[in-house]
């Protein structure tokens, strides 16, 4: 009996065996130094040929009567844990008894309870229901943000030294630059440090004695309010960005999972200097940062990996 599994069930399952079969690559070098080919695959064939080997004087220590067994049983372990952590994501309580009598029946070519169309639909309908509990989940953890994000900024507007823009950025000028304003076609270096309404740091350019980051103003990947914030503080200022969820990385948030959907972002940030030399400004526009240019495989990836609710 074979079954058609639907796109999630294939995902999900695709991750479970690949986490069951795959364990930590060795290179070459490892195995072999200054070896040649030859000596190389010898050694590979010989440890290959030596867990087999160790049954010929009857069961292992763990009671397996022969190599076959034992990596069933392994195969059964890894293929547990990674189905329990790839349902528990997904918030499905998986009903092992069952699963193993579907198993055990399709694997020994018995007659299943369920025929190959029953299990289609139902594999289906599990994946709409998961597409639902999806969308929902995604929903709520929008709502909560943008309501936690409205009772701060409706609080901040009055605070000392905030001004907010007709877009709904705040920023305060914590040290006015007597520099050049940065335009839409400079590239700004900067010190920065990203942080979430709770404190938590997502980002920085000064931790650990790190480098100050050369910022196309322009660049199509930087997310709007850090953008439109650049272009509020002259060189030689230093000031802090509240941005709101929708003019960060809204309803597309990084896919390190640390920026939730529609979640505000707060902003420190030091203006050192105009970027003037073109091979440095060039140079600037391929620069990878959690703040800009990042952004445009995560949110990429972020909206492919979301599939539409089914009609």
């Amino acid at each position: 009996m074979k079954f058609a599994c639907p796109a999630v069930f294939a995902v999900v399952w695709s991750a479970v065996f690949a986490f069951a079969v795959v364990g930590p690559a060795r290179s070459q070098d490892d195995m072999s130094g200054e070896s040649t080919a030859s000596e190389v695959a010898a050694v590979a064939v010989e440890e290959a040929q030596a867990p087999a080997d160790a049954y010929a004087d009857g069961a292992d220590a763990e009671g397996f009567e022969d190599f076959n067994a034992r990596v069933s049983y392994a195969l059964g372990a890894n293929i547990g844990a990674g189905m329990a952590q790839e349902f528990e994501k997904i918030g499905f309580p998986l009903d092992l008894d069952a699963f193993v009598e579907a198993f055990r029946a399709s694997a020994n070519g018995e007659d299943a309870r369920l025929t190959t169309q029953q299990v289609e639909g139902t594999l289906l309908d599990f994946q709409r229901q998961m597409q639902v509990a999806q969308f929902e989940r995604m929903q709520k953890e929008a709502e909560e943000n943008t309501l936690a994000a409205e009772a701060f900024f409706e609080q901040n507007k009055d605070a000392e030294g905030v001004q907010t823009t007709e877009s709904g950025l705040q920023y305060a000028v914590t040290k006015a630059g007597d520099g050049p304003t940065p335009g839409p076609e400079d590239t700004v270096l900067i010190h920065y440090e990203g942080r979430l309404l709770d404190g938590t740091v997502f980002d920085s350019s000064m931790a650990d004695g790190g480098e100050p980051v050369p910022f196309p103003v322009n660049h199509p990947y930087i997310i709007e309010g850090f953008r439109e914030g650049l272009q509020l503080l002259p060189v030689g200022s230093e000031g802090t960005l509240f941005i709101p969820g929708g003019l960060a990385y809204g309803m597309s948030p990084r896919e390190d999972g640390e920026i939730g959907l529609n979640e505000m972002l707060i902003f420190d940030i030091k203006v050192l200097e105009l970027v003037e030399d073109d091979a440095q400004a060039d140079a600037a526009a391929g620069e990878t940062s959690d703040a800009a240019e990042v952004v445009e495989a995560e949110a990429e990836a972020a909206v492919d990996d979301r599939e539409p609710l089914a009609d």
